[in-house]
């Protein structure tokens, strides 16, 4: 058991719009990950909306997904997360009991800016769980994303403060981060500004 947390919240300051909503090969960014996370081994998806998140919602019509609203986007990625966390947690059968001993054996972290990824990414870096706790994705040694972390990590998560995402666990618990390298330079390749838009575009 598996669940993805998508964050696609953020404020898009870098490039001046929602850049969830910019458009790629005829769907939305936001779109292109949900999707291809749908083709993977999770078994539930929670997407994180916040700036302008009706216009995202509207782009995520008809998939089996749960949409959270983060009315608290602009304080940083954190908020994010625990509202995503939080998500989960109502999700989980009964609700009475912490999602790290009545949750999903790990979460995967992924964010609503990677169209590029591979469903067969998303399945290898599940897979590694089985021999990692923390599942830390790399191409050609360049930390990349989504992050897989382990269920007993996620009530440290839930505390997180400010615009630090999972990055900040990797180095609270070094000894329980697995690094793997993968060929898909797609793990490297946040759309974070207006020209990186452009350089997609044109290599589609």
């Amino acid at each position: 058991m598996f669940t993805a947390i998508v964050l696609a919240g953020g404020l898009s300051r870098r490039m001046g719009r929602p850049k969830q909503q910019l458009v790629y090969q005829g769907r939305t960014m936001l779109r292109h990950v949900v999707e291809n996370l749908l083709l993977s081994s999770v078994e539930r998806i929670i997407v994180v909306l916040g700036y302008e998140a009706d216009a995202a919602a509207a782009s995520l019509t008809n998939l089996p997904i749960t949409l959270v609203c983060n009315p608290d986007f602009a304080t940083g990625l954190s908020s994010s997360l625990r509202r995503g966390l939080s998500a989960l947690a109502a999700e989980v059968e009964s609700g009475k009991k912490p999602v790290a001993l009545d949750g999903p054996e790990a979460v995967l972290f992924a964010l609503g800016d990677q169209p590029l990824i591979k469903p067969d990414t998303y399945a290898a870096i599940l897979a590694a769980h089985q021999v990692g706790k923390i599942i830390v994705p790399y191409y050609a040694g360049q930390r990349g994303n989504p992050v897989l972390i382990d269920r007993l990590f996620l009530p440290e998560l839930a505390h997180l403060q400010g615009d630090v995402g999972a990055r900040a666990l990797l180095r609270l618990h070094p000894e329980a981060v697995l690094p793997i390298e993968l060929d898909d330079k797609g793990i490297v390749q946040d759309i974070d500004t207006w020209q990186d838009y452009q350089l997609l575009l044109d290599e589609q």
